[in-house]
């Protein structure tokens, strides 16, 4: 699988308190953690979070509950599994079918995004299936229909970064920061940096966020590259 460069970079600005920061290859992508000295105990328990939701959410690897349903059609779930497919659910009718976690029939099946990446013909795009109708599920087990396939890509990453912010909420963490490629949480004040596409050495925008608590999400293009057929 490839790994894509960050679109932001960030540095801490609570009250001049320097925070430890600790990076892990996770869910496709570099998992960072900033956490302060007293806290420096809880990155264990963080990056754990992070990996059981890369292995609950995942369509790559073998044992994880989405890749099952994808191959088999049905798959006994978890619980962040099923958290996840309840949020898809309700910003598929929230966005009226604009978001739709079944779009893995055209992102997986067709474009192979995360593998070998093509840019597919227009007949193949026009035969793919996207009913979302077809996911049933429960707290323990979900099917869909034949020739679906789920891709949780949409949120994934932000449903992770929140449930690790969860994890330092319920252990009373005041300041850190969670950050799961351009998906972060901020807890204090922070400093963004946007990386220029155009430039190694220079950031595209800098600003700081204004609440204490903040998450920010972001999306690019660039360093990102499809082959031709």
């Amino acid at each position: 699988m490839k790994l894509f460069f960050f679109l932001l970079v960030f540095s801490s600005l609570n009250a001049g308190e320097v925070l430890q920061t600790r990076t892990k290859v996770l869910m496709g992508t570099f998992a960072t953690i900033s956490l302060s000295e007293s806290n420096k105990g809880l990155f264990k328990g963080v990056f754990s979070v992070l990996a059981r939701v890369d292995n609950s959410l995942s369509s790559y690897k073998i044992n994880s509950p989405i890749y099952k349903l994808n191959k088999y059609k049905k798959a006994d779930i978890n619980l962040y599994t099923y958290e996840a497919l309840v949020l898809s659910q309700k910003y598929y009718k929230e966005s009226k079918g604009y978001f739709n976690i079944a779009i893995g029939s055209v992102t997986k099946g067709v474009y192979h995004f995360g593998e070998d990446e093509r840019i597919p013909q227009n007949w193949e795009l026009n035969a793919s299936d996207t009913s979302f109708s077809t996911l049933v599920f429960n707290t323990k087990s979900a099917k869909i229909g034949y020739g679906i396939k789920v891709d949780l890509g949409g949120f994934g990453k932000g449903f992770g970064v929140d449930r690790g912010v969860e994890y330092l909420h319920i252990n009373g963490v005041q300041k850190a920061k969670v950050s799961l490629s351009g998906d972060i949480r901020c807890l204090g004040i922070c400093e963004i940096n946007i990386n220029n596409p155009l430039s190694s050495t220079t950031h595209l925008l800098q600003f700081s966020t204004k609440y204490q608590e903040m998450g920010i999400s972001t999306s690019g293009n660039y360093n990102r590259f499809v082959g031709t057929q």
